[in-house]
């Protein structure tokens, strides 16, 4: 809501926030408020740049705060924020429902294997993540035959991936490849066989 000029469109609503607090503390019923990550209030959007969990949790208070004015504290708050997983990143450019036209994207299929909690949190944070596999051989004069695979941006598809601790885990993943807008390819592929440097 943006009041106007004279204040009134506060004034109505605190109006209204005062008739529902009053009829609420009559029944004796508690009042729900419900924060969605969907439809955040626009001036917290302004402050965070996107709904993060300190946006979220600013406009929940602020809300409860309109009706404490009002001598009402019977509140039960509802926070939701589900991370959106069928929309591609785009290294920090937010997230699409589908890749821009003539980016090239990459499917890959894999066996992740991690520990602790840095995968999921970065799922969970929308962080852009880079690949990098790389395979060697042989020994070489100086250092050994290589076969590497870069990709600069990958969005994880499906399942979120798990947490456990320190504990090793072992997931089948899905990842679409995306190029980053920023690094020249979305894909490199490298290999050195004789003893010439990466």
């Amino acid at each position: 809501m943006s009041p106007t000029a004279d204040g009134s469109q506060v004034r109505e609503f605190d109006g209204r926030v005062g008739e529902v607090a009053k009829a609420a503390a009559a029944a004796g019923i508690p009042i729900r408020i419900g924060v969605n990550a969907g439809s955040l209030d626009k001036r917290f959007l302004e402050k965070y740049g996107k709904a993060t969990p300190e946006a979220l949790v600013e406009s929940a208070l602020w809300e409860a705060s309109l009706f404490e004015e009002h001598g009402f504290g019977d509140i039960k708050i509802s926070v939701k924020h589900n991370p959106v997983l069928d929309r591609y990143n785009y290294g920090g450019g937010g997230k699409k429902r589908q890749p821009l036209v003539k980016t090239r994207d990459i499917s890959v299929n894999m066996t992740a294997e991690f520990d602790a909690t840095a995968l999921a949190d970065a799922v969970l944070a929308e962080t852009p993540m880079n690949f990098v596999a790389t395979f060697q051989g042989a020994a070489l004069a100086t250092g050994v035959e290589t076969l590497q695979f870069v990709i600069p941006c990958l969005y994880p598809e499906g399942e979120i991936p798990k947490s456990n601790g320190d504990d090793l885990i072992l997931q089948n993943m899905t990842f679409t490849g995306l190029s980053n807008l920023a690094s020249t390819e979305p894909m490199w592929v490298v290999v050195r066989t004789s003893d010439t440097a990466l």
